[in-house]
């Protein structure tokens, strides 16, 4: 007797999806996606809160929510709480999180195979980000988000002063002294006047750390006060946020601002010695000088 190969129908398609919702407080705007779990495939996409074209023409979902996430999905006829508990949501599960500049919702939900199947034969391909809410903000597929140099720049430099010792006072002695060396030493990084997206060198021959280690040792008389300080130079440069989403087609341009970053190799700074109580201060201690020349290192 023949044996037979039993036959395999196709694989059964997951009705399973995720829906996106991300909001972007800086150019007040609202992009939804929808997602196949079992594929990870981007199967809708909108620059809208309410997405009602294609095969959600008649199954419209939209969102409407506060600044922090908080409030209900509607999918076709029926409403959801977003809620991470699908008994109180209506047999959804989501999560969401949120800080001044956006907010990002998950939501986890059931959709009609037909509808499904209709979205996977012209799918947008696959989606990188599955699950939101186990990636950094500004890292979504849409979003490209930088600072960038204003023209030149209009460089100038600047010196960050900071004691690097504590101080000595040699009292009753002749001469005494303070020293620095490799136990002593102090990291300065690159700082901004605004909250910067990214740190940029500008093409500048400059650093975002500098650490300072030289040792360095000062020499003081009967009832001075000796300290250590070290000049550090930093060069500025003008620059500009931007917000752009590539999809939708818009950017938001920020105010400019003033970007400071260590030169390397601090040259024209260095260790120097201090002398009087009134100028010692304590180790850390610090200040800016901004009356400096033009241009780059």
């Amino acid at each position: 007797m023949a044996s037979s190969t039993p036959l395999h129908g196709p694989r059964a398609v997951s009705n399973q999806a995720q829906i996106l919702v991300i909001i972007d407080k800086v150019v007040a705007r609202t992009e939804l996606s929808v997602i196949h779990r079992q594929t990870a495939k981007l199967l809708s996409y909108v620059c809208s809160p309410k997405l009602d074209i294609g095969a959600f023409a008649d199954l419209p979902i939209s969102v409407d929510v506060d600044h922090t996430g908080a409030g209900m999905l509607n999918i076709g006829t029926n409403s959801h709480w977003i809620h991470e508990n699908a008994t109180l949501s209506g047999g959804i599960t989501c999560g969401r999180m949120y800080n001044d500049m956006e907010t990002f919702i998950s939501c986890d939900v059931t959709l009609p195979t037909s509808v499904l199947l209709r979205l996977q034969a012209n799918s947008l391909g696959p989606y990188p980000v599955l699950l939101l809410l186990q990636t950094p903000m500004h890292e979504t597929a849409m979003r490209t988000d930088t600072t960038f140099m204003i023209g030149d720049g209009d460089p100038h430099q600047n010196f960050f002063h900071q004691q690097v010792s504590q101080n000595m006072n040699c009292a009753a002695a002749d001469r005494c002294s303070i020293e620095t060396g490799k136990d002593t030493s102090f990291s300065i990084g690159w700082w901004a006047s605004a909250d910067a997206l990214s740190w940029l060198s500008g093409g500048f021959s400059v650093e975002q750390t500098w650490e300072v280690t030289e040792s360095w040792k000062c020499d003081g008389q009967r009832d001075q006060t000796v300290c250590v300080w070290c000049s550090n130079g930093y060069t500025s440069y003008r620059v500009r946020n931007e917000w752009k989403n590539v999809d939708c087609g818009d950017s938001y341009l920020g105010d400019p601002f003033i970007m400071y970053s260590p030169n390397t190799d601090n040259p024209g700074g260095g260790n120097y010695c201090v002398i009087g109580d009134q100028y010692c201060r304590s180790q850390g201690a610090g200040y800016w000088d901004y009356n400096t020349r033009a241009g780059g290192p």
